[in-house]
């Protein structure tokens, strides 16, 4: 068995149906010595309507988690004031701790206490990039947010290894590989 209970882990692919889990992070509370196709008993930090009190627990496969202990993972304790979020829907905001907020750019805002540690809320839209001005102070404006470093991409720390055959068990259809 790759995990065992304890090890703290993170969903980096969708799990008998439930895409819930990917980039939740979590710990193994149970593992199915038996052949089983999802092993292994997570309970995760959040939500993932799955099981449990909370519905944040879910069995979960090998080749959907990924161990973290040792991978920094980058969460809203890493946020700085200034920083530029951009949420899935398009929008963008301004992290200004002093207000604790994300103040978007028609005035909008959320509030950092309704913001996870996994960088997610718990309503969507989602967090999926983090830009860091360049310089000092919040003295960047929106129209140029992207020529400050990326410090987080939902996508980018979610990428997981798959053969051919698990992607095309994945989207249903077979596919042919090609070189560029």
């Amino acid at each position: 068995m790759k995990f065992k209970v304890g090890d703290r882990v993170k969903g980096i692919r969708k799990c008998d149906c439930n895409a819930n889990i990917i980039g939740q992070l979590g710990e193994v509370i149970e593992v199915c010595d038996a052949f089983c196709q999802f092993p292994y008993a997570v309970k995760f930090d959040n939500n993932i309507g799955g099981w449990g009190d909370d519905d944040s627990s879910w069995w979960c496969s090998e080749k959907s988690l990924e161990l973290v202990e040792d991978k920094k993972v980058f969460s809203k304790k890493d946020l700085r004031n200034g920083d530029f979020v951009e949420l899935n829907d398009g929008s963008v905001g301004v992290v200004i701790h002093e207000l604790n907020r994300i103040v978007y750019q028609d005035g909008m805002y959320d509030d950092l206490d309704k913001l996870r540690d996994d960088m997610s809320f718990s309503f969507n839209p989602t967090p999926i990039k983090v830009y860091r001005p360049r310089g000092r102070g919040i003295g960047a404006c929106f129209n140029r947010y992207k020529d400050g470093e990326l410090v987080y991409d939902r996508e980018r720390d979610t990428i997981c290894e798959m053969t051919v055959a698990e992607i095309e068990k994945e989207i249903g259809y077979q596919i042919k590989v090609v070189k560029e």
